[in-house]
């Protein structure tokens, strides 16, 4: 991971270069994280494939220092909770199609519809 400051008001948090879906699920989790915990004179977190940019109004009390840290301690915050729970909550979907002899027992027996079967 690779925390650089893109010019005066932003910041990019690069987590990877190379694809990956996990890695972006992770990405867009953080981003809902950040943007639920945001600290002030922050103005928009971005995300990308496999980073996130933030951009924040210049101040005397907000500088990149004060971003950076903020940005640290989310990460540290977010790995303890709201991806863990996400990823234990993932549903994954697996188009099927049958049409064997059986199917209509197989329903009766468990008292499911065949399409509930399905």
């Amino acid at each position: 991971m690779k925390i650089f400051s893109l010019g005066n008001t932003g910041i990019c948090v690069e987590f990877s270069q190379e694809i990956n879906e996990y890695l972006n699920e992770y990405i867009v989790s953080l981003a809902a994280f950040l943007e639920k915990n945001k600290c002030q004179n922050v103005i928009e977190i971005v995300s990308a494939y496999s980073s996130i940019t933030v951009f924040y109004e210049l101040t005397f009390n907000t500088r990149f220092d004060t971003i950076k840290n903020w940005i640290e301690e989310s990460l540290l915050a977010f790995k303890e909770t709201e991806f863990q729970a996400k990823k234990n909550q993932i549903l994954i979907q697996i188009p099927t199609v049958y049409d064997g002899e059986d199917i209509n027992f197989v329903a009766e027996l468990h008292g499911m519809t065949t399409q509930e079967l399905i």
